[in-house]
């Protein structure tokens, strides 16, 4: 997210610029990132940025995290950090689909009490599901993607998302 005062373009083409630079400094695991505006999230303060970074296996976030203030990327690292704001993260996993960007997302927790198996089954076989690996900032439990709304009595927030254009 970009530090207040900062304008959004200006941090929008270095976010860009980084995803780039890591596109290309061949980041064992990375299998692809992207970095997307976000709209109607709470705990963005309603309006940010999410980066999201495909990787093989967990394994895989030990050389992106290293990879990614190393070199040309750490370069690009360095531009965009330098005009970042405050920021919150999380680990996902890939659960069911092909883990390709969506235009909206709903954020929910499946209730409690409920085995994750019937959680899963009670979602159309053809939505993309993230489940949240570690916690490191207050996003919810799952990432829902595609057309189809959470199941009925499921709190869940909804987002829109827009990808950052890559120069």
């Amino acid at each position: 997210m970009p530090a207040r005062g900062v304008d959004p373009a200006r941090y929008e083409s270095r976010l860009a610029a980084f995803h780039l630079a890591l596109a290309r400094a061949g980041v064992p695991g990375l299998i692809a990132s992207r970095a997307e505006r976000v709209r109607g999230a709470p705990w963005l303060g309603d309006a940010g940025y999410a980066d999201w970074y495909l990787v093989r296996d967990m394994a895989a976030l030990g050389d992106l995290n290293r990879l990614a203030v190393a070199g040309e990327a750490g370069e690009a690292h360095a531009a965009v950090a330098a005009l970042s704001g405050p920021g919150a993260g999380s680990v996902f996993a890939l659960v069911r689909g092909d883990g390709a960007g969506r235009t909206a997302w709903w954020w929910l927790a499946k209730a409690r009490g409920i085995a994750y198996d019937t959680f899963y089954a009670s979602l159309p076989a053809t939505v993309t599901l993230w489940r949240r690996q570690m916690v490191l900032g207050p996003t919810p439990e799952f990432a829902l993607g595609g057309e189809a709304a959470p199941p009925s009595g499921v709190e869940a927030v909804r987002t829109e998302h827009a990808p950052v254009a890559v120069p």
